[in-house]
Parts: structure tokens; C-alpha cells; sequence
């Protein structure tokens, strides 16, 4: 609260199951309590993914080839071949856009897009917009598509590739039968946020940042580099961004209620939004 706004803050995760539905009912009242809900961006934005794609592919006569290694690039086409795209067609994407295209599947048990589109649609900030243009609440774009897709395309070439190669070993590992992870560590996630646990659930999620730990368990010095380089542009550049749209929020002039809702993990990483706010000299009440 302040100066006669005040502000609900609800983490999301972007991909969820039947079973954290129907939310609580602090959550349906903190809802319908607010006048506009403000998200990191407007999901059913008609231009909003074009505005990525422009992005995200190349422009400039070169392709995905001229960018990554050779085991890379075979590794790409080869993973995108298995999902029935082309090598004509994917080596037009960016490596961050090809990372984001396939980063849902890591959190499916069985790497079927099918499966990742059902959970995506289930997801915490989905059901949010849905609501908020069924109950007629304006929604505020905090960054935007374009914006998301600006820090993306900000990563290293080193760290874009880094991701990539990531992504697709888990998606192997996926279809192999041999990843340990996807949707039981997805279904936990969901457990802790729909229970409020709080500190179980920052342990699970926030980002390694004890660099220097990292490197005595032999992680290589140029790992580490590209690690500090994604939680510093995909973490903490967004989270203090965040936090003066939620200071700017609470002192408008215009005196209203917002729900706010952004990844639960801007809400528990290093210095994160809530910290941040803290530190502004905001108090903030965790509502179970």
C-alpha cells in the first residue's frame, strides 16, 4: 500500500497441470479485489510472437550455420528433425529463438509438444489473462514480447549456444527414456507453489549465483562466466526493472489496485523484486 494504492503480487510458473486449479481463495479475492492486473507481457497479444519471431531470426544474409560449431549446427538440425521441422526452416532462428521454441518440452515427461502446449495453456499467468479480459480488467505489459525477446537477443553468441546445446541434450535425454526430471520436477515445482512453501521452493529454484562454489566443483571458468552472464541479464536487470514498474504503480496518482504477476522466480532470486521493494522501504505480507 501507498498513498491509496496498493499492489497483490503473485509469482507465476508458465507451465501447470489441472491440479493447482481452482486457485485459493486469497488469490480469487486479491483478484477481484484489483482494478487491472500487470503482467511481464499480454499472452494473447495477436502480435506479440511476430514481434519475437522478427527478432529472433536473421536478417542479414547469414544463418544459424555462420553462428554456432559444426556439432552444434548437426545437433540443431537433427532435434528439429525429430519435431518435423526443416533444416531450411529452422536455420533461419537465432539460437536463443530455437532455445525458446524447445525449452518447453524439457518440462514434459515424454518431449511431446502436445503435452507442452496443454501445460503452457494451464499455466498461472494464461489463466490470469483469461480472467482478466473475461472480468473486462485492463492488462499492463510490464516488458512485452518484444522487450523479452530484446534481453535474448542481448545473450553472447557463447552464452546463446551454451543454452542451446543444453536444451537439446535434455530433450535427447527426454526421448531416450533417460532424463530424470521434466515433469516430476515440474509437478513439485506446482505442489510447493500451490502449498505457499515458500523457502522449499526458492531452495529447488533460484539460480546458482555462488560462482565461486561453482568453480570448486570443477565447472569450468568459462561456464561459470556464461552462468553469471544469464542470471545477470535473464535475472537481475529484469528484476529492477520490475520493481520500479511496482514502485511507479504505487505511487501514481491515479489511486488503484493492481495484480501483479511475473515467474515466481523474480520473487526469490538474489536481490530479487521483492528485495528490491523492501529495500525502497515497502512492506510486504506473504498471503497463504
Amino acid at each position: 500500500n501507498s498513498g491509496g494504492n496498493k499492489v497483490y503480487l503473485l509469482g507465476s510458473i508458465h507451465m501447470a497441470s489441472y491440479d493447482i486449479y481452482p486457485f485459493s481463495q486469497n488469490i480469487r479475492e486479491a483478484f477481484n479485489r484489483s482494478d487491472k492486473v500487470a503482467m511481464e507481457l499480454n499472452l494473447l497479444d495477436p502480435t506479440g510472437t511476430m514481434s519475437m519471431m522478427q527478432i529472433g531470426i536473421y536478417t542479414d544474409g547469414t544463418t544459424l550455420q555462420d553462428h554456432v560449431s559444426e556439432e552444434t549446427y548437426e545437433k540443431t538440425v537433427a532435434i528439429a528433425a525429430a519435431f518435423g521441422i526443416p533444416e531450411e526452416q529452422i536455420i533461419l532462428f537465432k539460437p536463443w529463438m530455437i532455445y525458446s521454441m524447445f525449452a518447453s518440452l524439457a518440462n514434459t515427461a515424454s518431449g511431446d509438444p502436445e503435452e507442452a502446449l496443454q501445460a503452457a495453456l494451464l499455466g498461472i499467468d494464461m489463466n490470469i489473462t483469461i480472467n482478466a479480459l473475461y472480468y473486462g480488467k485492463p492488462i499492463l505489459e510490464i516488458e512485452g514480447y518484444a522487450e523479452q525477446a530484446m534481453v535474448l537477443d542481448s545473450f553472447s553468441d557463447e552464452l546463446e549456444e551454451y543454452l542451446l546445446n543444453g536444451i537439446i541434450d535434455t530433450i535427447n535425454q527426454i526421448l531416450s527414456g533417460d532424463y530424470q526430471g521434466g515433469d516430476d520436477s515440474l509437478n513439485l515445482m506446482l505442489e510447493l507453489w500451490r502449498k505457499g512453501d515458500v523457502e522449499t521452493f526458492q531452495f529447488l529454484n533460484t539460480v546458482q549465483t555462488d560462482f565461486s562454489e561453482l568453480q570448486n566443483q570443477n565447472v569450468s571458468e568459462e561456464t561459470v562466466k556464461l552462468l553469471k552472464e544469464f542470471d545477470d541479464k535473464l535475472i537481475k536487470q529484469r528484476d529492477k526493472k520490475m520493481a520500479e514498474y511496482i514502485d511507479d504503480l504505487l505511487k501514481s496518482e491515479e489511486k488503484s489496485t493492481t495484480f501483479v504477476v511475473v515467474g515466481s522466480g523474480h520473487y526469490i532470486s538474489d536481490y530479487s523484486v521483492l528485495d528490491i521493494l523492501k529495500e525502497k522501504g515497502y512492506q510486504i505480507n506473504q498471503i497463504k
